[in-house]
């Protein structure tokens, strides 16, 4: 990623991070799974601001953000239109796919993260503007 787009991504996932209680991770990819950027809050704790944590992180990372596309396909099979979200809870952990074509925003947190916060329409409206120059393909950041 170019450090131009990482100067305005990075801080716009930050936000988020400090802004959801329980949000770990919010990361942009494509809608192929190709990670954008990505921000962390053990990043944060860390100070290494948009750096990876760890090889073992940015794995799970790229595995995380290919997982939307698929899962979407299937569920799109009930035809009640396009995918807005996705959210699937585990034993210690919460996901959030948020689809803004071509791009996916995901969001894992603990299992108690605020979820509802993640996909209200205010903050959605946010996620859309913030990410709009970069949805069309024109980034004039």
């Amino acid at each position: 990623m170019s450090d131009r787009l990482s100067n305005v991504l990075v801080p716009l996932l930050k936000g988020y991070v400090e802004s959801v209680p329980g949000l770990e991770t919010a990361i942009i990819s494509s809608s192929n799974g190709s990670c954008i950027a990505q921000y962390s809050s053990a990043e944060r704790k860390n100070g290494q601001g948009h750096k990876k944590d760890s090889k073992e992180e940015s794995q799970k990372t790229v595995v995380v953000a290919s997982f939307f596309p698929f899962v979407a396909e299937q569920v799109s099979k009930l035809c009640s239109g396009n995918v807005k979200s996705l959210t699937a809870f585990y034993e210690d952990k919460s996901l959030v796919h948020v689809n803004l074509s071509p791009l996916v925003v995901s969001f894992i947190g603990s299992s108690d993260m605020s979820t509802g916060a993640l996909t209200d329409s205010g903050m959605l409206s946010r996620l859309e503007k913030g990410l709009g120059p970069l949805r069309s393909g024109c980034p004039s950041f």
